[in-house]
């Protein structure tokens, strides 16, 4: 039995979230509000596994702080935002905060299940557009400042354990399952994790998919034009 929680100022938004995933979660508890501070009057045994948080193109609420309290009001939950109009600043901060998932609302609700599907399954998820936002965002930042080749580090300041960890970071892998794979104790997966984010100067896990990705491509050019 999971329960899920509804944040969202528009009550028709929140009946047809409602009605949608009981459609499609056969064991499901669900508590909606305009704010998060209905929440905080449910019982001290009630848990939240999964909060999804409606952002508004006419909300007058400080959307941050928002997000912010939730984080800090159930630690455990996994949280997801439903946002409107959502620019890459927007998106970057709530990673930074810690959302495991960002969904546009005007996409097909489907793309909804498939967030909750993925981030069930330990991963972090954005709409195709959202990925693409970011993708671009770090691209054009390294372009623009020439940190591709001067400042931004490369393969080389990672050891072979710390390379392989990020391979299983960016594939989605979780803490755990990362643990077995490589026959350490998940502390030490944790602190690895951010020894790996420090030296690539990332912040997040899709930062570092993005940096891998193009030192990776960058040194098969390089084979490729000394092969020639």
């Amino acid at each position: 039995m999971q329960t899920f929680g509804l944040v969202d100022e528009h009550p028709i938004i929140r009946l047809g979230l409602q009605i949608f995933l009981r459609q499609h979660f056969q064991e499901i508890v669900i508590y909606s509000s305009g704010s998060l501070d209905y929440f905080s009057k449910l019982p001290a045994q009630e848990t939240i596994d999964l909060i999804i948080f409606g952002l508004n193109a006419d909300s007058k609420l400080n959307w941050l702080k928002q997000v912010e309290h939730c984080k800090y009001q159930y630690p455990k939950a996994v949280l997801i935002v439903h946002g409107e109009v959502l620019v890459i600043e927007t998106v970057l901060q709530l990673l930074k905060l810690g959302v495991k998932g960002i969904v546009f609302k005007q996409n097909d609700p489907n793309e909804l299940l498939d967030c909750i599907k993925k981030i069930n399954n330990g991963h972090i998820y954005l709409s195709p557009e959202l990925e693409k936002m970011v993708h671009d965002k770090i691209i054009a930042s390294k372009n623009s400042n020439k940190l591709l080749r001067q400042n931004q580090p490369g393969l080389h300041v990672l050891t072979l354990r710390q390379y392989l960890l990020a391979t299983y970071l960016i594939k989605g892998m979780k803490t755990s399952e990362i643990a077995r794979q490589l026959k350490l104790t998940a502390s030490t997966i944790s602190s690895t994790k951010s020894v790996i984010l420090k030296k690539m100067k990332v912040t997040n896990v899709i930062e570092l998919g993005v940096v891998l990705k193009n030192e990776n491509h960058s040194s098969k050019n390089h084979i490729s034009k000394a092969n020639t």
